[in-house]
């Protein structure tokens, strides 16, 4: 089950950066600690390094697989790729 209790979120990616409105999950899908923005950095830089994926929450309500952009994200503003189509 993926729980959204850390409150950390992200933008998407694209053109211009959005809402900050994308929940990121407690846990990737390697169990990587990264749902929270300010706490446990080195979990969210190994999700980085590493391409792990992780079930994101939607500003809709929807999941959706994504990854993290280890070349725009910082420490306090988190930047998400989706996977696939």
């Amino acid at each position: 089950m993926t729980t959204y209790s850390l409150s950390g979120t992200g933008y998407i990616t694209g053109p211009v950066l959005g809402n900050k409105d994308y929940d990121i999950p407690d846990l990737s899908s390697s169990g990587i600690v990264v749902g929270t923005n300010d706490q446990n950095l080195g979990g969210r830089q190994q999700a980085m390094q590493i391409g792990d994926q992780m079930l994101v929450k939607q500003p809709d309500g929807s999941l959706r697989w994504m990854t993290i952009d280890a070349e725009r994200s910082t420490i306090t503003n988190t930047v998400l790729i989706p996977v696939g189509p």
